[in-house]
């Protein structure tokens, strides 16, 4: 299974919980933070922290986001 990265935010919470929706809706989602450990917060300023689903629920992960987003 390959993980495509569908959205990066800002902080790792934003991206918790959009994982957290994700996951309520039976689709398996993984946070990508940055590789220090959480030893350099700042970083996720630059880089962002990912949000990764399985290349074969890319599209129906996207289109429930868009909805959360849209409420």
């Amino acid at each position: 299974m390959e993980e495509i990265l569908i959205r990066q935010y800002n902080s790792e919470l934003e991206a918790r919980e959009a994982c957290a929706q994700l996951e309520a809706a039976g689709v398996h989602a993984r946070v990508l933070t940055d590789l220090s450990g959480g030893q350099f917060p700042d970083l996720q300023i630059d880089c962002g922290v990912g949000l990764l689903v399985a290349d074969s629920d890319v599209d129906l992960a996207v289109e429930l986001l868009e909805e959360l987003e849209d409420a």
